[in-house]
């Protein structure tokens, strides 16, 4: 064994001496010399045991063993200046709680936490991720039963899982709806935050069958500027699914974390330069995936599955798929782009006239929209039934919406959509300026006595190149018809494919049109 050298005057003897002269004279270990101090160490008990005529190692030399092996494994795990630190190797009552110990351990250094496969039951454990920190979750269920939100995380902060077979529950107390949240935005609405990123792990519902709500959200991120969701797995969460902004007015800009950090730079009080990207949403109770008050983001190949919950005999909330809104005065909608996405109800659990389902949409009821691009979408609200009242409709109701109410939205551009039966309008403008509609297929919608097109109270709007048309396989009273009414003018009509638009506007004009 390494303390029983028979041989002090061999090579391997005189190189370990000089290590050890070279260990004892240095006070402050540099850390570029571990890796050659660790071997040093692990001589130092050749020459100790070798002058000490190779008697065994003493409890102490143990020590020195121990604590060599332990140094190498860190340097192992260290990257550039990050260090990775196993959750599992910490004292705690339960797995969340060992991965508190490991983020105190680090500290403010820069750092990884790997929590094992496995999961755990957290009980009233809540975790929060620091700043700098990356916590990656293996495999398994993390269930709670906090009061509050169980997994917090701090600005410059990541938060991964080893695929949708991470799964992290809504905690199972009542009414406790969100799973995860910015800090900041939980010490108070409004409240900024930078660089969070979550990526490649589930969320799923725990509260009890039929018991939902429309205000929180799964996975609340706020006025967040510089952030990202990918590959989150949205499972039957009771609330709204994942939120981007927040107050225009409240919270601290910087968040409180900041602050702390002695960071004082404001952020600006709305979400910015926000991706949200290759997401499963699946039965979410509410919206399944909003903006509130942001600017440069982007949703992109997401899908949507059988949105809307009814469990329990209890109805479910009204659900907007994807909603985009400003709510107050100083509210924004800038340069956001919702592209490549799939919003499928055909299984979905809403009434049959599709009252309680919407698809896409863009609302100012205050605050401004601008430079809006919804692109290349797929929107199925099928199957076309007909209730028992005899109103005819679908799962889906409304397709893409853009409405100005009390605020104002203009420069939106909706391009390249699919829409298939749907029960009211596949595309409607209320109050809106500026917005170019082209190039869109409507099929077998507007089946309750609406129009394919709707256009209400907006101006200066072009419509081109739209095709509506009825799957000569469905049954229903389908709409191919353009309608414009209500304060409507100024908007410029051509080559669409269906009915002839029908104009209020006296300055409003058809240039070309195809029958169906």
């Amino acid at each position: 064994m390494l303390y029983e050298s028979d041989h002090p005057q061999d090579l391997s003897y005189r190189t370990c001496t000089v290590n050890v002269k070279l260990l004892r004279s240095i006070g402050k270990l540099n850390a570029r010399l571990w890796l050659f101090l660790v071997s040093g160490a692990l001589c130092y008990g050749i020459v100790t045991q070798t002058s000490a005529k190779a008697r065994r190692p003493t409890g102490d030399q143990r020590s020195v063993r121990v604590t060599a092996q332990a140094q190498a494994r860190t340097v192992a795990e260290q990257t550039g200046s990050r260090r990775t630190v196993s959750a599992e190797r910490f004292a705690g009552a339960n797995i969340c709680a060992k991965i508190n110990a490991a983020g105190a351990a680090l500290g403010a250094q820069a750092g990884t936490i790997i929590a094992p496969n496995g999961g755990g039951q957290c009980g009233e454990t809540a975790i929060r991720v620091a700043a700098n920190h990356k916590l990656v979750l293996g495999k398994g269920v993390y269930s709670f039963k906090t009061r509050g939100v169980p997994l917090l995380l701090d600005s410059d902060a990541t938060l991964e899982g080893r695929g949708w077979e991470t799964i992290i529950e809504e905690s199972s107390v009542p009414r406790q709806f969100t799973a995860i949240q910015n800090y900041a935005n939980n010490v108070s609405n409004g409240a900024t935050s930078r660089n969070i990123h979550i990526r490649n792990l589930q969320v799923k519902g725990a509260q009890p069958p039929g018991v939902y709500d429309s205000t929180d959200q799964a996975v609340s991120l706020g006025n967040c500027h510089n952030c990202s969701v990918e590959n989150v797995f949205f499972n039957e969460t009771n609330a709204i699914g994942l939120q981007f902004g927040a107050s225009s007015t409240l919270g601290s800009d910087p968040g409180p974390d900041l602050q702390a950090r002695g960071i004082t730079q404001a952020l600006g009080r709305y979400a910015d330069q926000v991706t949200v990207r290759n997401c499963l949403f699946y039965r979410v109770a509410s919206q399944n995936l909003a903006l509130v008050n942001g600017q440069n983001v982007v949703f992109e190949k997401n899908t949507f599955k059988d949105p809307y919950q009814n469990e329990a005999g209890v109805a479910g909330p009204y659900v907007q798929i994807l909603d985009l809104e400003c709510n107050e005065a100083n509210d924004r909608l800038f340069n956001v782009v919702i592209a490549g996405n799939t919003l499928d109800a055909t299984n979905s659990l809403g009434n049959s006239t599709g009252y309680s389902i919407n698809g896409i949409a863009v609302n100012a009821t205050a605050g401004t929209g601008r430079n809006i691009l919804v692109k290349n979408n797929t929107l199925i609200g099928g199957p076309l039934k007909t209730d028992a009242q005899g109103t005819p409709g679908a799962k889906m109701l409304w397709g893409i919406v853009v409405a100005a109410g009390g605020g104002s939205i203009r420069d939106v551009t909706v391009t390249g959509n699919v829409m298939q039966k749907l029960g009211a309008p596949a595309l409607a403008l209320y109050g809106a300026k500026n917005i170019e509609i082209h190039d869109n297929l409507a099929v077998s919608t507007a089946t309750s006595g609406f129009s394919a097109i709707y256009i209400e109270g907006s101006t200066n709007n072009k419509i081109y190149r739209n095709v509506l048309r009825k799957d000569p396989q469905t049954t229903c009273s389908c709409s191919v018809e353009i309608t414009e009414v209500d304060g409507s003018d100024r908007n410029t009509y051509w080559e669409n494919t269906g009915g002839r638009p029908t104009l209020a506007g006296k300055a409003s004009k058809i240039i070309s049109h195809t029958a169906p």
